[in-house]
């Protein structure tokens, strides 16, 4: 009897495991599943970043401010909706461009509200973040279009 219920219980696992994921792979979901979920949120993102680089290299705070903003808003969506992308090509250069996009909207937002040198210090450090923010992205889109 216990061997009965011991091959039931290992052709249940194998029914029911592979249906969970895990993994370093997403749990299988496909290139157009993920982008159909997350692809629009994906592209605004790269509109953002892209808007917050030039409007910060603009030093138009109003409008840096609002653009900072919205990148930081966007990356914590991102982080909670598209991580982790289900290809790990894809997956790094995302999580980097997050990360970093982060690290530079908080330098731009505390830069933007100080003066002086040390609000010149936040602005620059801001700027490189995005920068590298930027180039991790275009790493990310350049991944994603070469996911298969």
């Amino acid at each position: 009897m216990r061997r009965l219920a011991a091959a039931a219980l290992a052709v249940t696992a194998a029914v029911l495991l592979p249906a969970c994921g895990g993994g370093d792979s997403g749990g299988g979901t496909s290139k157009a599943a993920w982008q159909k979920k997350n692809g629009a949120l994906v592209s605004a993102y790269s509109r953002d970043l892209s808007d917050a680089v030039n409007t910060i290299n603009q030093g138009q705070r109003n409008e840096t401010t609002g653009s900072c903003q919205q990148v930081s808003d966007d990356a914590k969506d991102l982080k909670k909706q598209a991580i982790p992308v289900p290809n790990s090509a894809v997956d790094a250069p995302l999580r980097k461009a997050i990360d970093l996009g982060v690290s530079a909207a908080g330098h731009c937002l505390k830069g933007a509200g100080s003066s002086g040198s040390e609000g010149a210090r936040e602005v620059e450090a801001g700027q490189k973040d995005f920068a590298d923010a930027r180039k991790s992205m275009d790493d990310a889109e350049a991944a994603i279009s070469a996911w298969s």
